[in-house]
């Protein structure tokens, strides 16, 4: 997924630089700092832009209002824009913490660059991909995930399990893991989620699939395929399945569904994939 800026400001100051983003980045906008305000509150967020003044006002006092909030948005990377760059607005910058300053007119080649420079090095840990699968991490996709609900789109999510039959050994061998994350991902498409969750788990979010057939099929296919790529391996593959609407229209409505769903699979028997409630 990609990463989210928002803009305040405006219309013309969100045109200009949706127009030098848009491909690089996810752009929402709002026109007025209490707009902003909410949409901080309820989103993830990974940069902020404002005008150096918004109708006269200062930025700075709405920068200061977002660095009060917890302790995930507080670090929010936050980029003002300004035809003049006076002591002031730095010293400014420097006492409401991690805001950067750039001078107007920008250079639109490197700009989407410089500005994704900002973000990697504002990133949390777990923005970061997984060392040893290379997806994202749980707690990132989550966060993706509760952003598409918010918006009022609809999916299912899976939950991915692979255990080992023994006792003596809960975990899968890593060759056995990379066959597992090979295989759901070809299953995938650009728009779907896909992260992993824990040693031998993973975290699948289809954007738009609602039918229970197909979510079914697709369950049962990712079991099957894991089964055929993993036959070597004394494992078998569960998975939890909820839909939004049916299940709840939050993330963590639809991971409980979905959880309680991997429970039922685990305890039906091997290679099963199971809803909670349908």
């Amino acid at each position: 997924m990609r990463k989210t800026i928002l803009i305040v400001g405006e219309s013309k100051f969100y045109s200009l630089f949706h127009a030098m983003l848009k491909n690089e980045f996810a752009i929402k906008w709002a026109e007025t700092y209490p707009d902003a305000l909410d949409y901080v509150k309820e989103r993830p967020i990974h940069l902020i832009f404002l005008p150096n003044k918004l109708k006269g006002e200062s930025s700075f006092p709405f920068a200061s209002k977002v660095r009060a909030l917890d302790s995930r948005r507080a670090n929010i990377p936050i980029v003002v824009l300004s035809s003049i760059i006076s002591s002031d607005i730095v010293s400014t910058a420097s006492k409401t913490g991690n805001c950067e300053i750039i001078r107007l007119p920008v250079e639109p080649m490197s700009f989407s660059l410089q500005i994704g420079s900002i973000i990697l090095k504002n990133a949390h840990a777990y923005e970061k991909p997984d060392p040893v699968t290379g997806l994202a991490k749980k707690r990132f996709a989550e966060e993706q995930i509760a952003d598409i609900l918010a918006d009022g789109k609809k999916g299912a999510l899976f939950l991915v399990d692979v255990d080992h039959y023994s006792f003596a050994s809960s975990g899968i061998s890593l060759d056995a893991l990379l066959k597992v994350r090979d295989v759901i991902q070809e299953k995938t498409t650009d728009d779907f989620i896909f992260a992993v969750a824990s040693a031998g788990g993973f975290v699948v979010f289809a954007p738009g699939m609602k039918v229970r057939d197909d979510i079914e099929n697709f369950g049962q296919k990712i079991i099957d395929d894991i089964r055929r790529h993993i036959k070597n391996e004394e494992a078998y593959v569960s998975v939890g399945m909820a839909v939004s609407d049916r299940h709840g229209n939050t993330y963590e409505d639809l991971f409980r569904s979905c959880d309680k769903g991997l429970t039922r699979a685990r305890t039906k028997g091997k290679n099963a994939a199971c809803f909670y409630q349908w």
